[in-house]
């Protein structure tokens, strides 16, 4: 995540009243999951982190999840397993933009947060330098399309 989204997902976390926040995400949210130590206080925080999840993943099997929780802010850390040899950045951009234009139809007034892909120090099915080349394509575009300024609805 860039120091704007952190600075954006804090913001929004302390506004007042009971807020929903789900973080969609692959192996890295499951690991937060298991080691977050926060106050929840007027906050109802749903991590949901599955090792190897895809975009086209999250799409077919969570979407469900995301309406029973019906959250007030959705952040999605996605990515690092969508890059491939076999996927070019513009595909992985292509099917997150599907996602997140259905997540914003089924829920208008939710906020979403779309973070930055992360490193990875063993890339699956892809050497480090076409994977970081990949992320760097995919982490300018969302900068420029889902930047802090920009973040939101």
């Amino acid at each position: 995540m860039t120091r704007d989204t952190v600075s954006l997902w804090i913001r929004l976390c302390l506004k007042a009243g009971t807020m929903k926040y789900l973080v969609l995400g692959h192996s890295i949210i499951r690991w937060l999951s298991n080691s977050l130590l926060m106050p929840r206080d007027n906050l109802e925080l749903h991590l949901h982190g599955v090792g190897g999840r895809t975009v086209p993943q999250v799409f077919h099997l969570d979407l469900l999840m995301v309406e029973r929780i019906n959250p007030d802010v959705i952040l999605l850390q996605l990515g690092g397993n969508d890059i491939s040899d076999s996927t070019s950045a513009s595909d992985f951009l292509v099917k997150l933009e599907r996602l997140i234009t259905v997540l914003r139809e089924k829920h208008p007034s939710s906020t979403i947060i779309v973070a930055s892909i992360f490193c990875r120090r063993l890339p699956r099915g892809i050497s480090e330098r076409s994977y970081d080349r990949k992320k760097k394509r995919v982490n300018k575009f969302l900068l420029k399309k889902f930047g802090a300024s920009e973040q939101g609805k």
